[in-house]
């Protein structure tokens, strides 16, 4: 069996050693975490998406990071490579990090489900419930300083609480987006997803907007 040192008793062994090996310890610490969850998420046994998928995929870039990015399913490029926007989505979305000087392998990625379902279709609430509680685990691990959920099921899910419970009385995308939130301590700023702003000029320039924004967000508090 998997076993993993309780967090409040590994911070007590990790106060005896100096500040450098301190960060060496928690960074393998939390790699053994991350890993604790892909290795629960492989257990599963009674799950259609996950027998109808090729890969789990879990997540992609720095765990270290403030910035994490949420969507709803991985589509089937990343299911293909098991790897978080993969796709023509994650070039539009590392193409605007960029923009506002953020290196898109310092940003930390995931979505809620963690196996594509069939046809891209939206992932039902049960299969949000049944994932929820290792993204919830992912969340709690990084601990960022802005949490970015990408499209409705994301956000909504989200500003729920991250609970499937009360999702439908999230307002929509375009009520949401670019604004901050105050969620169980964590801020959220829902953004549209990337792959919605290829067809509606309005919302790709909502997109840069709002990533305008975060970059203002970020400089306000890390000076």
């Amino acid at each position: 069996m998997y076993k993993i040192l309780d967090m409040n008793l590994f911070l007590s062994y990790l106060s005896k050693f100096n500040k450098p090996f301190k960060f060496i310890l928690f960074y393998f610490y939390m790699i053994d975490c991350l890993d604790k969850i892909k290795f629960d998420i492989l257990q599963i046994s009674d799950c259609d998406l996950k027998n109808n998928s090729k890969n789990l995929v879990f997540d992609k870039g720095n765990f270290c990071s403030e910035i994490m990015f949420i969507g709803e399913a991985p589509g089937k490029i990343e299911d293909e490579i098991g790897i978080p926007f993969s796709g023509e989505s994650g070039e539009n979305l590392n193409k605007q990090l960029e923009n506002i000087g953020i290196n898109p392998n310092n940003c930390y990625f995931t979505n809620i489900v963690k196996y594509r379902p069939e046809n891209n279709r939206k992932p039902k609430i049960s299969e949000i419930n049944k994932y929820s509680e290792f993204l919830i685990r992912q969340i709690n691990i990084v601990k960022p300083k802005v949490i970015i959920p990408l499209g409705n099921t994301a956000s909504k899910f989200c500003l729920s609480g991250f609970s499937c419970k009360n999702m439908n009385k999230v307002s929509g995308m375009d009520k949401i987006h670019g604004k901050f939130f105050e969620i169980n301590s964590y801020t959220i700023f829902p953004m549209y997803h990337p792959s919605s702003n290829v067809s509606s000029r309005i919302r790709k320039e909502n997109f840069i907007k709002d990533f305008l924004k975060l970059k203002e967000f970020l400089k306000e508090i890390n000076n």
